[in-house]
């Protein structure tokens, strides 16, 4: 890295300990050489040479693992920025499709207040309450909409399960009606058979 050049985001840590590792392999570089310069002294400098490395290799050992968890905090962090900008933007999808349904209900009433006014004002007090509900959906964040269900979990336990196996049941028969199902023209070319 030159002087002018700045380090990434995030990667300070990781420059650190590699300055760290560097000066330890500095230290011990040094070490080995007062050393061997040494040889014809006592076992004494022998096992003081021994510490220092051992202490080298424990301050490199620490610097990796600093290094480490840095970066996997780093990634952990970044892994959950992206989660929430996905849901967030499945979130302002849903709202968008959930307005869009109101719209159409609405335009169902309009073809109804002739036939049937009663049925009209409810598909336009139904219409209503789902585009109500698509702007609480569009004006609340993720994390928001997750307390609140868990808060509601907390409390009305039974109704959170309840809801959630009439979830379940309802997206499992959506998503068996909406399975590719062999084309009509298929069936009636097999019963010519």
């Amino acid at each position: 890295m030159t002087p002018d050049s700045k380090p990434l985001p995030g990667t300070e840590s990781v420059d650190s300990s590699r300055r760290q590792t560097r000066e330890g392999a500095d230290a011990l570089a040094r070490s080995i050489g007062e050393s061997e310069g040494n040889k014809g002294l006592t076992g004494g400098k022998s096992r003081e040479a021994a510490s220092k490395i051992a202490e080298v290799a424990k301050e490199a050992a620490r610097s990796t693992y600093d290094a480490v968890s840095a970066q996997a905090s780093e990634l952990a962090s970044n892994v959950a920025g992206e989660l929430e900008t996905s849901a967030e933007d499945q979130k302002r999808r849903g709202a968008e499709t959930m307005r869009a349904f109101a719209g159409a209900v609405q335009h169902a009433a309009g073809e109804l207040d002739h036939a049937s006014p009663v049925v009209a004002r409810q598909f336009r007090t139904a219409a209503q309450k789902v585009e109500e509900l698509s702007e609480g959906l569009r004006d609340r964040s993720v994390r928001d909409l997750v307390s609140d269900v868990s808060e509601f979990a907390r409390r009305q336990p039974l109704w959170f399960f309840g809801g959630a196996i009439i979830a379940g049941f309802t997206l499992s028969r959506f998503l068996k009606s909406s399975a590719a199902a062999p084309p009509s023209a298929d069936r009636s070319d097999s019963n010519k058979d």
